[in-house]
């Protein structure tokens, strides 16, 4: 192509990395363990923008997700 520009490279820096289900069952001490994170699977439901805030809902029937 004549005259055609070259795109830039693109690094995207706001990937989430998604931990091991077992990471905090392993490796967070025994005593912290039950208030520690707990993975969870589940639909999405809807995404709103209220009051200055993201409200987030799940939906059994919605695709699932991991939260």
């Amino acid at each position: 192509m004549t005259g055609a520009k070259e795109l830039p490279k693109i690094i995207s820096v706001d990937d989430h990395v998604i931990e091991p289900v077992h990471l905090f069952e392993t490796w967070l001490p025994a005593k912290y363990r039950d208030r520690g994170p707990k993975p969870l699977t589940m639909g999405i439901g809807e995404l709103e923008y209220v009051g200055g805030r993201y409200r987030i809902t799940t939906d059994p029937e919605g695709p699932p997700t991991d939260w």
